[in-house]
């Protein structure tokens, strides 16, 4: 199984690859949205987990690309789609 990961936090997306690389799983990552596009048209994969804010395409509007069967052979591809955008409290 190939998962192609979206993530622009470096440090969630280490944390998801590594754990996911543990389980065996062949894992291809990135943080935004041009070069998935560009992966997604040289390589198949079976599973996309994308955030919402990967850059000058949104995670909604890849997933949408995809389903229509425009970036991605398989529209059946499962793209859970997340935000993780982390935010550090401010000192007071």
């Amino acid at each position: 199984m190939t998962i192609l990961l979206i993530i622009n936090n470096d440090a969630i997306c280490n944390r998801v690859f590594n754990k996911l690389a543990l389980l065996g799983k062949d894992v291809i990552r990135t943080s935004n949205s041009v070069d998935a596009i560009a992966l997604l048209r040289l390589k198949k994969v079976n599973l996309i987990v994308t955030e919402v804010d990967i850059g000058k395409i949104d995670g909604w509007r890849l997933s949408r690309l995809i389903r229509n069967d425009i970036l991605a052979p398989n529209a059946d591809i499962p793209i859970p789609v997340s935000y993780t955008h982390l935010t550090l409290p401010t000192k007071r």
